[in-house]
């Protein structure tokens, strides 16, 4: 497959899913009876975190091991567990209200802080971690360098605002 078909492919996926996550926002929760869901904020945050060690861990193995059969199995792994967070995600938002954050004074504005800083990046990371994939896929190791060392942090930083965002919201669900 050339470069265009690979990029139009990633834009199609970011476009498909985050149109997605704003109509799971926009439309009105499904109702299914007899379905409890409150399971899945932990396990959206647990995912989060599992992503954020393996992404830690495959830097380890590149930077300071240089064992690159181990870093690619650890970003394989934390791309598993984010692509679990985001079809866990999907399910709850398209099936649950929205968890409104009720806290006041100082840490409400740390709180949206870190939720609009969470969100803009999370949208910039999909298309940012599937092009620095494709590169390491093509072998293409200049580049997959490049972009890694913008998608490695934008991508830990989402894993991680995904944990405190659900931890700021624990009182609510």
């Amino acid at each position: 497959m050339n470069n265009r078909k690979i990029f139009f492919f990633i834009w199609l996926v970011t476009i498909i899913i985050i149109g997605l996550i704003g109509l799971a926002y926009f439309l009105e929760p499904m109702e299914i009876k007899h379905q409890k869901r409150s399971f899945i904020p932990p396990l959206n945050a647990t995912l989060n975190a599992l992503a954020l060690v393996n992404l830690i861990t495959a830097y380890y193995h590149i930077k300071i091991k240089y064992d690159r059969k181990k870093h690619q199995r650890h970003i394989i792994i934390a791309l598993g567990f984010t692509t679990l967070f985001l079809i866990f995600y999907l399910i709850y938002h398209f099936t649950t209200p929205p968890t409104r954050f009720m806290g006041s004074g100082v840490i409400k504005y740390f709180y949206y802080f870190i939720l609009i800083t969470h969100v803009i990046l999370a949208a910039i990371n999909l298309p940012l971690v599937l092009i620095t994939l494709q590169f390491a896929i093509r072998n293409e190791l200049v580049w997959h360098r490049k972009f890694a060392k913008i998608a490695f942090p934008v991508w830990a930083y989402v894993s991680l605002t995904g944990i405190l965002v659900f931890l700021f919201n624990l009182p609510y669900y």
